[in-house]
């Protein structure tokens, strides 16, 4: 609420999804909490909930990948907690 805007990706990279994992469907969804730093780099990323271990490394190796515009407050760069979904769509 208190930031100048909203924290929006400028670079994003889906992950790959992991391929036959014993058990998966055909829609998966990872959810990882983590950090915008000042600098715009995503940090710190921690797992909330996946499918599976494969499904939350690959997410979490996509997030690194991320970039955004440094987070601001009354125009100082802040770092900000955020949480993001990657969704995992396969042709099974």
């Amino acid at each position: 609420n208190e930031l100048d805007h909203p924290p929006t990706a400028v670079r994003t990279v889906s992950p790959v999804h992991p391929g036959n994992v014993p058990g998966n469907m055909s829609r998966e969804k990872t959810i990882i909490d983590f950090i915008i730093d000042e600098n715009g780099q995503p940090r710190m990323p921690m797992l909330v909930s996946s499918p599976g271990v494969a499904f939350a490394q690959r997410a979490a190796n996509a997030l690194s990948q991320w970039q955004f515009p440094p987070p601001t407050r009354r125009g100082v760069p802040v770092a900000v907690r955020v949480r993001q979904s990657f969704v995992f769509e396969s042709d099974s």
